[in-house]
């Protein structure tokens, strides 16, 4: 069976892991096939929701980068790495006020920029 056979393997953080593989080496196609593999295996786990809104963000698709940070967000409301990137996307519109709520949130959970 390939790497994308419809029967899941292994745990979501494994495919979360094998898609921030591919994200990072710029494979955006791979890294979002399995994000949503590992949301197939567990779709309560905020993180690869928030990666694959990063991959959307990156792309220009605010709309669903929006739409996947508010997932993780819903999933996990004290997952500060998303209440950041909506954040951020919100000061890439112009969107001063829900950008610095947003970023406070993320303070306020422990988020730092590194």
């Amino acid at each position: 069976m390939g790497l994308f056979s419809r029967k899941p393997k292994g745990d979501a953080d494994t495919w979360l892991n094998k898609g921030n593989l591919y994200h990072n080496q710029g494979d955006t196609v791979n890294a979002m096939k399995c994000y949503e593999r590992a949301i197939e295996i567990d779709p309560n786990y905020a993180r690869p929701w928030n990666n694959k809104g990063i991959l959307y963000d990156k792309q220009g698709d605010t709309v669903n980068a929006m739409k996947y940070y508010d997932r993780a967000i819903e999933i996990n409301p004290n997952f500060a790495q998303a209440w950041h990137n909506k954040g951020v996307l919100y000061d890439d519109q112009g969107d001063e006020v829900n950008a610095k709520k947003c970023k406070d949130k993320a303070r306020e959970l422990g988020y730092t920029e590194e």
